[in-house]
């Protein structure tokens, strides 16, 4: 009852604009589940057999990791925007989808006043 009322919120929040929500709930209630290896008995959580591959999925069943990925995309794009290099870099750097963690590999800016 949980994940089917979880993902109509989410979708919900999302319909309506509302990436912070959306981010917000996937990171309290941990959606992104760490990518499954060959070698793992079971995911951290315990709740997921492991797949064949390095796949990755969520933690509620018919929710796309590509949508969960655009919402923090477009998350991060906003605290960069309203200058929140900080906490743009916090969410990237915690994020248990590699994707969202490479972005911190990929180039390096260093802000030294932000637009007012």
């Amino acid at each position: 009852l949980l994940f089917p009322t979880l993902k109509s919120l989410l979708i919900q929040r999302a319909d309506a604009g509302d990436v912070q929500t959306c981010v917000a709930l996937c990171e309290v209630m941990e959606v992104i589940l760490p990518p499954a290896t060959p070698n793992s008995k079971k995911s951290q959580r315990g709740t997921r057999p492991p797949t064949t591959n390095a796949s990755q999925e969520t933690l509620i069943p018919g929710l796309e990791l590509e949508l969960v990925r655009e919402w923090y995309l477009s998350y991060i794009e906003l605290l960069q925007q309203m200058c929140l290099f900080s906490d743009a870099t916090s969410l990237i750097r915690n994020c248990r989808d590699p994707v969202i963690g490479a972005l911190n590999q990929q180039s390096t800016t260093i802000h030294e006043a932000c637009p007012v």
